[in-house]
């Protein structure tokens, strides 16, 4: 078991709204979201009812919503929510993935969006995308500062999105050693100075593996390096600005940059320290 799925996000905390007219559909994702640790799953079988519910319940930490639905559809909801809780993070679920409907959601500020039907990790991935995004700007609507930021989050998730776990990948047993050292840091105080030499060596091993991107893996690895270096005892969201950089490792060394389009290292690197400097905030 990886870094990724033992530590980071504790979803049992959080307080879900999930919005779905079908009653079979509605079921399976309430199950889901349980499975994946939410204990508070409250649900609302359309858009006026889920709205209702939001003015009703403090607190909701997420919004899980399908798209049709009559009375308020889901885009109808997605505008009202960002108008009145514009913090809460927002996933929109559908069957329908054209370029326009995508770019409608986000164009009102989607946070997630995800197409059914979909699996468990499929969820999870998008729930984790949803809550980064509203990590990045605080819960609030979003500055100049934060655009590159959430540039970056968009790019991470697209070069990782098609990055698989195949076994056979020759840059799987390094990288899950620098995971390892990465815990190791983060969770063994005892032996933290032989723990950050092991986390060091591990990093030039995957350095090594980078071949044309070399230079742009180590940039990451020492960014990394340092702010593990400087935590104690970590949250949640270090840990998560921690997997931004080794999701982005992983994509680079599995090739996914040479089908990107409109890429930039240093802009990687300077949103990625973005993320560094809101974790430290």
């Amino acid at each position: 078991m990886s870094l990724f799925e033992k530590f980071g996000i504790d979803f049992s905390n959080f307080r879900v709204l999930l919005v779905e007219d079908s009653e079979f559909a509605l079921n399976l994702e309430k199950l889901g979201l349980q499975e994946l640790g939410f204990k508070t799953v409250i649900v609302a079988r359309d858009g006026k009812e889920a709205y209702e519910t939001l003015e009703h319940f403090e607190h909701i930490n997420l919004i899980v919503s399908d798209w049709n639905m009559p009375n308020l559809n889901g885009l109808e909801l997605l505008k009202a929510s960002r108008e009145r809780w514009p913090g809460v993070p927002f996933i929109m679920l559908t069957v329908n993935d054209t370029v326009e409907h995508v770019a409608e959601a986000r164009k009102v500020g989607v946070d997630a969006y995800l197409v059914k039907p979909f699996s468990l990790d499929g969820l999870r991935h998008k729930i984790i995308v949803a809550i980064r995004r509203r990590l990045a700007r605080g819960g609030d609507q979003v500055d100049e500062d934060d655009v590159v930021y959430l540039d970056v989050l968009e790019q991470i998730e697209s070069l990782v999105e098609e990055v698989g776990d195949d076994e056979e990948l020759a840059v799987n047993k390094p990288v899950n050693q620098f995971e390892g050292a990465i815990e190791r840091v983060l969770f063994n105080a005892e032996n933290r100075e032989e723990n950050m030499k092991e986390l060091l060596d591990s990093a030039k091993a995957v350095e090594a593996l980078g071949g044309e991107h070399e230079k742009l893996i180590k940039a990451i690895t020492d960014q990394l390096s340092e702010f593990i270096d400087a935590i104690l005892q970590p949250n949640a969201m270090q840990i998560e600005v921690i997997k931004l950089h080794v999701e982005a490792i992983q994509a680079i060394l599995a090739g996914r940059l040479e089908g990107a389009t409109g890429f930039d290292g240093n802009i990687l690197i300077e949103g990625l320290q973005m993320a560094v400097n809101k974790a430290g905030d």
